[in-house]
């Protein structure tokens, strides 16, 4: 399938339960840089476009279940990352995101 167009954003959902609510807890591994280029013929982006998206935000649950836990939420701004979880937040170091 080749794209036509690439969004400015793009949001990614890793599905992480299985079976009705039981969590797969295997460890997921993601870059903090996709190139979405092999999905785009060069025909296609007309105008030249940057095919590369940079994390910048990560939604994370925490818990055993889909029933139990509570999600987190890390962010980067001005190559800086935070961690929001609840009412309270800090900054971490990029090797906590993943």
């Amino acid at each position: 399938m080749n794209l036509i167009y690439l969004p400015e954003v793009i949001i990614f959902h890793i599905k992480r339960f299985a079976v009705v609510g039981k969590k797969i807890t295997k460890h997921c591994e993601f870059p903090f840089e996709i190139d979405m280029s092999s999905y785009q013929s060069q025909e296609s982006n007309i105008e030249g476009l940057t095919t590369k998206y940079s994390l910048i935000a990560l939604a994370e649950h925490v818990g055993s279940s889909e029933t139990s836990g509570h999600y987190t939420a890390h962010t980067c701004r001005s190559g800086r990352w935070y961690k929001f979880d609840d009412e309270h937040f800090s900054e971490v170091r990029e090797k906590e995101v993943l």
